[in-house]
């Protein structure tokens, strides 16, 4: 009777040993269903995560394009800082306006280009995208070079200047 008990645990055994790895096999196949379906939704997640990354992050270089500048701009503010930088844009009645043309040419119209450091009357220019500037023929070192950028929907010509001279166009054509 011995010998059976011993048989009969014996098996008892083997069959616990095999439950124990079919078990163990069946929790290691929901556990790489579970990994291999996380991975998928971690990727979709990442996926979308670059994409609204890549919407929102558009660099604002191509506001000064060619494309852009090209028009009709007219003079609405005027910033004249008295050098401790607190100046601020403020709004002026102004008929003068600038024409940016696809040629690299830029006209001014009621008004000179080399306003307000000279009284010469240059109407026209040229300008440069690339480098963000408008040569003016102005006899002034100060106003030879004026640098543009576009903010928003608003041209900002900046003045060499000590104090901070700036004026701010908006596109009517």
């Amino acid at each position: 009777m011995k010998l059976s008990s011993n048989r009969h645990t014996r098996n008892k055994n083997r069959f616990s040993a095999v439950f124990l790895m079919i078990q163990n096999a069946t929790d290691l196949k929901k556990s790489i269903y579970y990994i291999h379906i996380n991975s998928k939704i971690m990727i979709r997640y990442t996926l979308l995560v670059l994409l609204v990354f890549s919407l929102f992050s558009c660099s604002s270089d191509d506001d000064n394009s060619p494309s852009n500048l090209i028009g009709k701009w007219r003079l609405y503010e005027q910033l004249a800082d008295p050098g401790d930088g607190s100046g601020t844009f403020r709004p002026i009645d102004s008929d003068k306006t600038l024409e940016f043309f696809a040629n690299g040419v830029i006209t001014s119209q009621n008004g000179s280009l080399c306003e307000p450091y000279s009284t010469e009357q240059i109407t026209t220019g040229t300008y440069s995208v690339p480098e963000n500037n408008i040569t003016t023929n102005c006899q002034n070192p100060s106003i030879t070079t004026i640098s543009f950028e576009i903010v928003g929907t608003d041209l900002i010509l900046n003045f060499v200047s000590i104090e901070g001279f700036s004026q701010k166009f908006r596109k009517i054509l």
